[in-house]
C-alpha cells in the first residue's frame, strides 16, 4: 500500500512537473505571437477607419483565443497520453509483482486469511474457482477450515478465487485480477486530471 502511495505520488509530482513546463513553454509563445500580431495589426488599423480598426481587434482577439484554447487542449491531450502510459506502466509493474506473490510462500497465507474473512460462505451452496496451480492448495484450505464446497479450476491469471453461488444468484470475486481492476478504476477517478 504505502508503494502504491508513494507511486502515486511520484506520478503526480511528474505529472504537475511537466503540466508546469508545458504551460510556461506555451504561455510564453502566445505571449510572442500576441505581441507580434498586435504591433502588426496596429500599424494597419491607423491607417484605416475606426470603424475598420474596432473589427480587426475583434477578429484579433477571437483568433488569439481560438490558438490560445487550441494550445491548452493540446497540452491537455499531452498530459492524458503521458499519464495514460505512466499509469499502464505502473500497473504492469502491479501485475508483475502479484505474479511473483502468487509464486511465493506467503501466497498461502493470503488465501488463508482470504477465507478466513468470509466464514458466511461455510453454509452456502457454491464452488470455489482459482486457478489451475492453486487447485490443491485451496483444497486444503477449505478443508482445514472446514468448508465443504468443491473446487474447480478456471481462468485467473495472478491468483486469488471466485466463490459462485448459482442456488442463491450471487459470485464472489476475491482474484488478484479484480484487485488490481478495482485499483485501477479508483485511480481513474481519483487521479485528479480531467479534459
Amino acid at each position: 500500500m504505502t508503494e502504491r502511495t508513494e507511486a502515486f505520488r511520484m506520478i503526480t509530482a511528474d505529472i504537475e512537473d511537466q503540466a508546469g513546463l508545458v504551460t510556461n513553454q506555451i504561455q510564453a509563445e502566445v505571449r510572442q505571437m500576441e505581441e507580434e500580431e498586435i504591433q502588426y495589426f496596429t500599424v494597419l488599423t491607423k491607417k484605416e477607419t475606426e470603424n475598420y480598426r474596432e473589427r480587426e481587434i475583434g477578429e484579433l482577439k477571437l483568433l488569439q483565443a481560438t490558438k490560445t484554447s487550441q494550445a491548452k487542449l493540446k497540452i491537455n491531450r499531452d498530459l492524458l497520453g503521458r499519464r495514460q502510459a505512466m499509469a499502464a506502466e505502473l500497473f504492469d509493474e502491479v501485475r508483475r509483482r502479484l505474479q511473483q506473490f502468487a509464486a511465493g510462500e506467503q501466497y498461502a497465507q493470503f488465501l488463508e486469511k482470504k477465507l478466513q474473512s468470509l466464514p458466511q460462505l461455510k453454509d452456502k451452496n457454491g464452488t470455489f474457482v482459482v486457478r489451475k496451480e492453486d487447485e490443491a492448495l485451496m483444497g486444503q484450505l477449505l478443508n482445514k477450515l472446514g468448508y465443504a464446497q468443491p473446487v474447480q479450476t478456471g481462468d485467473l491469471p495472478l491468483g486469488g478465487f471466485r466463490f459462485l453461488c448459482p442456488e442463491e444468484g450471487f459470485e464472489m470475486d476475491e482474484t488478484l485480477e479484480n484487485a488490481v481492476k478495482m485499483q485501477k478504476e479508483w485511480f481513474q477517478n481519483h487521479s485528479g486530471f480531467t479534459l
